[in-house]
């Protein structure tokens, strides 16, 4: 997985390879209406994903609580597009994408079910 296109200034970016969990960390841009998109290969996650997101850091414009991002998952092209409001520009967002808890619990008991 990769980050394809930041709304924003990118930060930091790792996949683990053995947990198959990819961080990327960015600073929201200006340009609310211009989602980030991740590359999230299918092959790395057969059978789905999770995405979570870490705690924002920054203060609101408003200066009011920062809110979560949105997002749409498209398998087909194999993106994840992320979307922000405009009260979150400036702020440091961490996006986590990991392999769906069921298929990461089939890993750690052996059974060879993820790949």
């Amino acid at each position: 997985p990769y980050a394809r296109k930041t709304s924003g200034v990118p930060l930091a970016m790792h996949f683990d390879v053995d947990s198959r969990v990819f961080t990327f960390t960015y600073e929201t841009g200006l340009n609310p209406d211009a989602p980030t998109e991740l590359f999230v290969p299918q092959y790395q996650y057969p059978e789905g994903l999770t995405v979570t997101f870490g705690n924002p850091t920054g203060v609101s414009p408003t200066g009011g609580p920062v809110q979560a991002p949105t997002y749409d998952v498209f398998l087909p092209q194999q993106t994840i597009q992320i979307y922000h409001s405009a009260e979150t520009e400036g702020v440091q967002l961490t996006v986590v994408i990991a392999p769906h808890a069921d298929s990461a619990a089939a890993a750690a008991a052996g059974n060879g079910k993820a790949a």
